[in-house]
């Protein structure tokens, strides 16, 4: 699935969900700040360390995936950490939906 389609999948469930859970909360979060015109280095640089913290399985993960390099903020493009982003969103609906299967198995 590309970049836009998920984006749209993510937001059309959320709109159709009442009640989300925190994990929910912060893929929403990260989304706003993933699509967010002008883009705010700062804050997305303190939304990926937020997610890092709160997620360490997700952080483990995306620091394991082929060509991902890890490096400090100083040294990254905005398109790197727009695209860290990116990844967060990707790795925590991919969290979301197994536990929502392990819930609900049928």
């Amino acid at each position: 699935m590309n970049r836009e389609d998920l984006l749209s999948t993510i937001l059309n469930y959320f709109k159709q969900k009442g009640i989300i859970s925190d994990l929910e909360k912060d893929i929403f979060s990260t989304l706003e700040k993933y699509t967010e015109r002008p883009f705010d280095r700062k804050g997305a640089e303190q939304k990926v360390l937020e997610n890092n913290f709160h997620y360490p399985d997700i952080f483990t993960i995306i620091s394991a995936s082929p060509g991902i390099q890890n490096k400090p903020f100083t040294e990254s493009s905005d398109m790197e950490v727009h695209n860290n982003l990116y990844l967060q969103i990707e790795a925590m609906w991919a969290k979301n939906i197994q536990e929502q299967n392990l819930k609900n198995p049928y």
